[in-house]
Formats: structure tokens, sequence, C-alpha cells
């Protein structure tokens, strides 16, 4: 029986690896390695968010809207939005592209289903604030490869 290699180091956490410490590991080592190093990046990462959000929350800053795009639909099974879509927004802490990553989920059947993703530059500005995904959203605008949004942030 082949002996599987060593474990892939996610791209999420890659920047967080002493590779020289690493190599030095056999493939037990690395597997235990790698679940630490990305244990200890999510828990930094919810850690890092309350310090930002307290320190934007302790503001009081008024309530503002800002604009927002949805991008990725041709990949998430080509949704078209509409003004009736009721539309949430969720932090998507696991994806190993974007570390600010949100997803777009639209009710369908009763079910939340994940259909596109918001900008990166957009999905950056949201994640200071604490409770964005609880903030209504206004259908703006449909385009051929985004949809636009007005969230108002309390």
């Amino acid at each position: 029986m082949k002996q599987a290699g060593p474990p892939t180091i996610p791209k999420s956490i890659k920047r967080f690896i002493s590779i020289d410490y690493y190599d030095k590991l056999d493939a037990a080592g690395k597997e235990i390695y790698l679940k630490g190093v990305k244990d200890a990046v999510e828990k930094l990462d919810e850690m890092a968010e309350n310090i930002l959000v307290d320190k934007y929350t302790s503001l009081n800053l008024a309530p503002f809207a800002m604009d927002i795009t949805f991008v990725g639909m041709q990949f998430r099974g080509r949704h078209a939005f509409r003004e009736s879509d009721v539309v949430t927004l969720e932090r998507d802490f696991l994806n190993e592209y974007d570390e600010y990553a949100v997803k777009v989920l639209v009710e369908k059947g009763g079910q939340k289903v994940h259909v596109a993703y918001v900008t990166k530059d957009d999905a950056k500005a949201l994640r200071r604030y604490r409770d964005f995904e609880k903030a209504p959203l206004q259908f703006l605008k449909i385009f051929p490869q985004s949809a636009r949004y007005r969230i108002t942030i309390q």
C-alpha cells in the first residue's frame, strides 16, 4: 500500500508557515503543524476582527449607506438578481483566496443558497463592522456580470 505524501499547504495559511521548519517534519508532523497554524490563524482573525469592530463601534458612528457590488454569479449557478430576492450576506472565514471574503446568499425554496460574492474591496470595507450581516439591503441595478445593492449600516 502506497503511503500518502505530505499534506498540501492551503493558500489561506501559507504566509504563516515557516517553510524551513515545515520541511524538516515528517508527514504526520506536517499535518499536526498545519492544523495548529490553521487553528491559530482562525483565532487571530476572530480576535483581530473583534478589536477592529470594537474600535469602530466605540466611535458611535451614525448609520450610513454604501453601495456594494456582487460578482461571481457565473461560477455559482448564474443567478440573476431581482428586486424581489431575499438577500443576506455572510462572512466566509474559510475562503482560501480572500481573507475578507463575504458570501451573498439568496433564499430559494426556504433555504439560503450561496450565489455570489461581494467584491474584494467592498468586502474589506464591510468587514470593519460587527453586524453588517444584519443590515438591510436594497436592490439598485443588475449588470451582465454583477449586481449593485445598497447596504445601510446601523
